[in-house]
């Protein structure tokens, strides 16, 4: 009922999802089917057990959430007399509000769990009630005598191919989401939806979000920091994707987490010839929600180039020295794990993106690219444009763990040897090769999931004849340099 109090009861002490300036998690789920991974220094319950399906099973579950030495605070009323009937007869309001009610022998076997710290048999509302009851204080036990209750299995664990969909929402974002929450929420194989909040929730922003059925739990904007730990109570290990999520995604997926700060787009240029490209290029990466930041690189000292700097997203770096290097010296300014190295002469789909990074979730260690980027190594250590197996993606779209650009940048044998050659890209393969021993992944591209070829204005494939026995020398190199085979 968690959900219907935020949105119903004026006086609501947690109707923005929060408490006060508590961090705060809301779950909207039985309590019997809450798992015991998580610890807590004190837990409350007050008049609670009269509400609930299974009694036992939930004092159970208090129980184990209680650290040892941490304080249970219950209030709880008590029927010796009950027979399973209304009494006094025709008192059926009262029996269908608390349908599940226990006797002071139950609450005793409780109590004797805990180091008393207070105990009432006889308080305010429970004389206003006319009821017998208690309210008690507890120091939980080192040692805690084990209950006979059956353990429950956790709520969220994966079961039948279902899984549980994670949204990140803000007040700017909640009406736009709708559309994907109305898919996520109807879809058959969607066990549940947990709404993570990036911002205090306003009115109109609960309102459009905690309509739907399946929305479980709310984490609020304060947990944000620790989003990752604060769903694992709750969830097993999941991906991070962007809510453009379609039914091929949900359908199969044992978990899917659904997120909007997923990646960071590097680009680098030097061509004044490739305004025109930025002016497309920037507008549009600005408004995919999958990116984080846009870096843009811009090598050329000699020509005056000012991008619209309003753009909240952008962050502009001048080096001091024209290279190829510098796209992966970048590591400072990058927040999030995921790092998009592209080109500035074609344009990504944020369908694409968000297909690449739910690659790379799969796992974080490995090098994402496009099928139409696959490059081979044959047998001699050449680089070729066809083969069998892709032993390379082609630089013009990279996607890779944050550390790697780390990794690439403390190898000063490495920098030095890429600062006047066009390498960096397959030296890059080489390093995250060496480093897991596994090739590139690749995505295929649709319709949808496009990649757009924009005006090339300095491709070194196309200007420099020589261009694949420069490449060939650079996987030759690379080979030797990390003692790797790369065919």
């Amino acid at each position: 009922m968690a959900f219907h109090y935020m949105t119903h009861v004026k006086h609501c002490f947690y109707k923005n999802g929060t408490f006060k300036n508590l961090p705060t998690t809301l779950l909207s789920i039985p309590a019997e089917e809450l798992n015991n991974t998580r610890k807590f220094d004190s837990l409350v319950m007050i008049n609670v057990i009269e509400h609930v399906y299974d009694a036992l099973s939930i004092l159970d579950s208090a129980i184990n959430l209680i650290k040892e030495n941490g304080l249970f605070i219950w209030h709880e009323r008590l029927w010796d007399n009950y027979r399973g009937v209304a009494t006094p007869p025709g008192n059926d309001r009262e029996f269908q509000l608390h349908p599940i009610r226990i006797k002071t022998v139950i609450a005793k076997r409780i109590m004797s769990m805990f180091e008393e710290v207070y105990v009432s048999w006889d308080t305010e509302e429970l004389r206003r009630l006319k009821n017998q009851g208690v309210y008690f204080i507890g120091r939980r036990r080192k040692i805690v005598a084990k209950t006979t209750i059956p353990q429950h299995p956790g709520c969220f664990e994966r079961s039948n191919g279902k899984q549980t969909v994670i949204f990140f929402v803000s007040n700017d974002n909640s009406t736009f989401l709708q559309s994907q929450l109305m898919m996520v929420n109807d879809f058959d194989n969607t066990k549940s939806i947990i709404i993570i909040q990036t911002d205090n929730f306003g009115a109109k922003a609960k309102a459009d979000i905690l309509k739907f059925s399946k929305i479980r739990i709310m984490i609020s904007h304060q947990h944000l920091q620790n989003w990752r730990k604060e769903v694992s109570y709750y969830v097993e290990p999941c991906m991070f994707i962007y809510p453009l999520v379609t039914s091929d995604m949900l359908d199969g997926a044992d978990t899917l987490c659904v997120g909007n700060s997923g990646v960071s787009v590097v680009l680098m240029g030097y061509s004044t010839k490739s305004f025109p490209n930025y002016d497309a290029i920037l507008p549009a990466y600005s408004k995919f929600q999958i990116i984080d930041q846009i870096i843009l690189i811009w090598n050329n000292k000699n020509a005056s180039f000012k991008p619209n700097i309003d753009l909240p997203k952008l962050t502009f770096i001048q080096p001091d020295v024209n290279s190829m290097n510098n796209r992966f010296n970048v590591s400072q300014y990058i927040r999030t794990d995921a790092v998009m190295v592209i080109d500035d002469d074609v344009l990504i789909s944020e369908e694409l993106l968000s297909l690449m990074l739910l690659r790379w979730s799969e796992n974080t260690n490995r090098l994402v690219g496009i099928s139409r980027d696959m490059r081979y190594v044959n047998s001699m250590n050449e680089y070729v444009a066809r083969g069998r197996n892709p032993s390379l993606t082609f630089g013009k779209t990279m996607l890779f763990h944050r550390k790697y650009l780390v990794k690439y940048m403390q190898d000063k044998k490495l920098v030095d040897w890429n600062s006047k050659r066009n390498c960096e890209d397959i030296t890059m393969n080489a390093l995250i090769f060496k480093e897991i021993n596994l090739r590139p992944l690749f995505v295929p591209m649709s319709v949808q999931a496009s990649r757009k070829d924009l005006t090339e204005v300095d491709g070194a494939s196309v200007v420099d004849p020589e261009w694949a026995l420069r490449r060939t020398e650079c996987v030759q190199w690379a080979a030797q340099y990390f003692q790797i085979k790369l065919y």
